[in-house]
């Protein structure tokens, strides 16, 4: 077969296998398993966006003696394959020993045909893009494909966020582990791979740094050393843009946070015990399982204190409507709750591993079945067991909850 042949026989194998492309791409294109090739190859479906279905079709092109590789088309991944040296793609002896390698476009996508160049050559127009053409229909290294997939998680990462309680389930949901930690775990690594692919005197260097560090600090301070050994010398070298791009930030010095991250890490959490004639009245206990009274969303309690926000283990994270006393019979609506009126942390199946929810909108649950599995997949922080006769989960926490 000439190399034209195999290319075309192994995309049309592919997509008859179902092993690229996507289906009902109007409702499942952000999902975030099409962004990961791991995912695409294991599971059931095979879904994949446009550049891990050129990867995959390049990757097996490898194996079986083609030239293949992606090149960054934009909006759409294309494969490119290349004739061997010294023939054409149909396997001819070439004339002139001075021309260039045939070459031949195909999109393992969408399409099981090859890709004539001029129908590129006009879509590229259409964008607007007249000149320098040769950058989206040449081969790109797998730095530059990293990138690109690491801004479709990005992508994926802010729908979910935008939506929040009210986004798809299947937009985070991968083979394997919870959708909350999923899509975190997904966006720190693309932050991570923006900040060490990108050219740091690039906006899209700068743009990642914040959201990295604040991801960082909050969640995965145990990558501190990674940080001091990778990120402080680039952000070093980004010397002269520093003060013009990143004025007023507030995460905006590697060194400064990872310094903090020590100084918190270095704070003895506090005791709270139920000894004292004010602590008798706090209702709930470490490990008990309720539903919001106003939204419905079921959590778990793994933190309280008396004295309103201000004592609550950090870092946590509050909904301006849980400080908001909307029981009130006065004729001010929604006034302030008191400063000392008794707060809860609590572990959701999505948001932070810390949110505040105040007493009066915490109604028990004593019904295991009502427990979605995702909120035990992230338990195992603050809880060892769950206690199906109590409907609790026994606590892991007692150095700061002692009597809990």
């Amino acid at each position: 077969m000439s190399t034209r042949q195999k290319a075309l026989e192994l995309n049309r194998w592919l997509q008859l296998n179902d092993l690229t492309g996507l289906q009902h791409p109007e409702r499942n294109y952000r999902n975030l398993r099409n962004c990961l090739i791991g995912q695409a190859l294991r599971h059931e479906d095979h879904d994949s966006i446009p550049i891990i279905s050129s990867a995959i079709f390049c990757c097996i092109a490898e194996r079986l003696g083609l030239q293949a590789h992606c090149c960054a088309f934009p909006t759409h991944v294309h494969a490119i394959v290349f004739a061997e040296n010294g023939m054409t793609l149909d396997s001819k002896p070439v004339t002139d020993d001075d021309a260039p390698l045939e070459k031949m476009y195909l999109d393992p996508y969408g399409s099981s045909e090859e890709i004539p160049l001029a129908d590129l050559q006009t879509m590229l127009a259409h964008y607007g893009w007249q000149t320098s053409t040769d950058m989206f229909l040449s081969p790109v290294d797998p730095a530059a494909i990293a990138i690109r997939t690491a801004r479709n998680i990005r992508a994926t990462a802010s729908r979910v966020i935008e939506a929040r309680e009210q986004a798809d389930p299947d937009l985070t949901r991968l083979i394997t582990g919870s959708d909350s930690s999923n899509i975190d775990a997904a966006l720190y690594s693309a932050l991570w791979a923006s900040l060490l692919l990108t050219p740091v005197d690039s906006f899209e260097w700068d743009e990642a740094l914040e959201p990295f560090l604040h991801r960082f600090a909050k969640n995965w301070t145990v990558d501190a050393w990674l940080v001091e050994k990778y990120i402080f010398p680039l952000y070093d070298g980004f010397g002269p843009l520093r003060e013009r791009l990143m004025r007023n930030r507030r995460w905006d010095d590697p060194r400064e946070v990872v310094y903090l991250v020590g100084e918190f890490d270095d704070v003895r959490p506090p005791v709270f015990r139920r000894d004292s004639a004010r602590t008798q009245h706090v209702l709930y206990k470490i490990g008990q399982v309720f539903k919001h009274r106003r939204y419905g969303w079921i959590g778990a309690v793994n933190g309280w204190t008396d004295q309103g926000t201000r004592r609550l283990p950090m870092p946590h994270t509050v909904a301006i409507d849980e400080t908001l006393d909307d029981n009130s019979d006065t004729e001010l609506p929604n006034r302030l709750r008191p400063r000392n009126k008794t707060f809860y942390t609590c572990l959701r199946t999505t948001g932070p591993e810390r949110h505040v929810v105040a007493e009066d909108n915490i109604v028990l649950i004593d019904d295991p079945s009502e427990i979605p599995d995702s909120l035990f997949r992230q338990a195992g922080k603050f809880f060892k067991r769950f206690d199906a006769e109590t409907c609790t989960f026994v606590s892991n926490i007692t150095e700061q909850y002692p009597d809990d």
